[in-house]
């Protein structure tokens, strides 16, 4: 999916959906460090790194009692995260990462922002822009 960056999928040195997508079975937010323990470091793989980013947003969801990651309503970061979490969940990236992963509030505010009615429309809609193909890296191969 893709809502941004020109059709481009988001994908770096520090968060990686090509890397989860080709990460071990095993890897889950149990096996990676909390964020404030690697912050500015690079001790870890792509992959690892990925995973401490959404290990945070997994945290501040879960201590949440509005379900948003500041306060009682969507906000741009909420939709930042939804982007990010859509994105991976794609069926040819990591459909079943809140299992895979055990991100399970992170697969829930998935499923709660994709069914907000302007959102699933827009999704479901031709304004939305297509993703382009990506190498297994994650780099562009246009």
């Amino acid at each position: 999916s893709t809502l941004r960056n020109n059709g481009v999928s988001h994908d770096g040195e520090h968060y990686s959906v090509a890397a989860l997508k080709e990460a071990d079975e095993g890897l889950t937010v149990a096996s990676v460090p909390p964020y404030e323990a690697v912050f500015r470091l690079d001790p870890l793989s792509r992959a690892e790194r990925s995973l401490v980013a959404l290990k945070r947003f997994e945290e501040v969801l879960g201590a949440s009692a509005s379900g948003y990651l500041v306060g009682d309503r969507v906000t741009y970061p909420d939709l930042g995260l939804f982007y990010i979490l859509y994105e991976l969940a794609e069926d040819d990236n990591v459909p079943d990462f809140a299992d895979r992963f055990a991100l399970p509030h992170c697969g829930a505010f998935l499923d709660r922002m994709s069914s907000r009615p302007q959102l699933a429309d827009f999704l479901a809609s031709p304004r939305r822009m297509p993703r382009y193909a990506r190498d297994p890296s994650g780099s562009s191969t246009y």
